[in-house]
């Protein structure tokens, strides 16, 4: 017995703990991955349902309540111009009071799988408040995208089943950690996008010599619940015809004396880099002077925006549907505009996000850089899908300072003939220089 008790201690666990017997080895060989295939498949449903539903909900605010108004307002003789701005600050008043009097406010991505990784849980104190405050910013317009509160209310409700069936005598470990994956992978659609963004967040974080098996296990499930996300969402979708996500972009190949086309899609990123770093930092800052007006910073945000999405509406919303619109519309946008669009955007989100409307900022800046990669296209009259695959790499590199990441996020809407370009400049963006403050200061967010 002795020997054995020695042996089992060969195991780590989760938070440098060995594993209570040998046996656990063969229940995540088999028993945790099909589990985990179950919770993703079951997370990829969640997931665009919940795209579903917001859909509708948009559709319903800013198409058809809308066009009813502005049929009024036309009849009346009364211009509609202004209509994006009052729904935006009466959005943001909507998001004010409900925060301040409910709760409910979502957590950061960052936060979510730091609070995952470091505690092997996550918990909401009111779930309720949570959907509701998910749902508002991103139905009321908000340049935010859905990954930051949905993952915090999938791990959340995987965390109380967890501790249900270990209540029950059940073991599973490593269950809430393994929804990051899933859930990651049905957002994006992208099961490499799910296992390489929580794989890398977490890698640094374990020795080697303590935690090789937990690791390799952790990448079996990481995968698992990353292949039964995409399972849900084929479900989905093959029930509802409903489509998700950014679209998917046609490989480039452009000759040698070609390449030069890079320079202005990489300056032009760059600056959307340090915009959106700079203006993390500057809200943020501006936000801690504010104190706890948690009903006027999201009238302001919602002010800014409004004013702002009168001339730019693109300005408006994560931006997956309009990724669509752009690849339809493109040719027939100034340039100018869609320019000033893609760095504008990358100054929005984090007001939004530092001013009450949280949510997350990859779909943002994905679309971000397509807008810009159009845009430098348009002016330049270089190859367009070159130039959009360019900018939005470096863009989402450069923010993430990941390149692994943005590489697994970018395989969706690249292909693979592309991968050459797209992850030269993913490693550029990564690399490229921004004041060491302001990164520390997103950090915290």
């Amino acid at each position: 017995m002795k020997n054995g008790k020695n042996k089992d201690k060969e195991f780590v666990g989760e938070v440098g703990k060995p594993l209570e017997s040998a046996s656990e080895k063969a229940e995540i060989g088999f028993g945790m991955v099909l589990l985990a295939v179950f919770i993703g498949f079951v997370i990829g449903l969640f997931v665009w349902a919940v795209f579903w539903a917001s859909s509708a909900l948009t559709q319903l605010l800013w198409v058809d309540s809308n066009n009813l108004i502005s049929g009024l307002l036309i009849n009346a003789n009364i211009p509609t111009w202004w209509l994006p701005l009052a729904f935006c600050v009466s959005g943001g008043l909507i998001i004010g009071m409900w925060t301040s009097r409910v709760g409910g406010e979502p957590e950061l991505l960052e936060t979510v799988m730091e609070k995952v990784k470091t505690t092997g849980g996550y918990s909401l104190k009111k779930p309720g408040a949570s959907v509701v405050g998910f749902l508002l910013p991103i139905v009321c317009g908000g340049s935010i995208g859905p990954e930051a509160g949905l993952t915090g209310i999938i791990a959340a409700a995987c965390t109380r089943i967890g501790t249900s069936l270990k209540a029950a005598g059940i073991r599973v470990k490593l269950l809430t950690d393994t929804t990051l994956s899933a859930a990651l992978s049905a957002i994006f659609a992208s099961p490499f996008a799910g296992v390489v963004t929580t794989a890398e967040d977490c890698m640094n974080d374990f020795d080697p010599s303590n935690f090789q098996f937990h690791r390799r296990a952790k990448l079996v499930l990481y995968t698992a619940s990353a292949i039964g996300a995409t399972l849900g969402i084929a479900l989905f979708t093959s029930i509802f015809g409903t489509e998700s996500g950014i679209p998917r972009f046609g490989g480039v190949t452009p000759g040698i004396n070609k390449l030069w086309w890079a320079i202005p899609c990489v300056i032009s990123a760059y600056a959307a880099i340090l915009i959106f770093h700079g203006s993390s930092f500057a809200f943020k800052k501006l936000g801690e002077k504010m104190g706890e007006r948690q009903v006027l910073k999201p009238v302001i945000a919602g002010l800014v925006l409004g004013i702002l999405a009168i001339p730019l509406p693109y300005l408006l919303f994560s931006g997956e549907s309009q990724s669509f619109e752009l690849m339809e519309m493109w040719t027939v946008v100034p340039g100018s505009l869609l320019i000033a669009t893609g760095l504008l955007k990358c100054a929005m989100t984090p007001l939004c996000i530092n001013f009450g409307w949280k949510g997350g900022h990859f779909f943002p800046i994905i679309f971000a850089g397509i807008a810009l990669g159009y845009g430098v296209a348009s002016i330049g009259g270089f190859n367009d899908m070159f130039c959009v695959a360019i900018t939005t790499a470096t863009l989402v590199a450069g923010i993430q300072r990941k390149p692994l990441m943005a590489i697994g996020t970018l395989l969706l809407c690249f292909p693979v003939e592309s991968f050459p370009w797209f992850g030269i400049a993913c490693l550029i963006g990564a690399y490229l220089p921004v004041p060491t403050k302001l990164l520390a200061k997103q950090a915290k967010q």
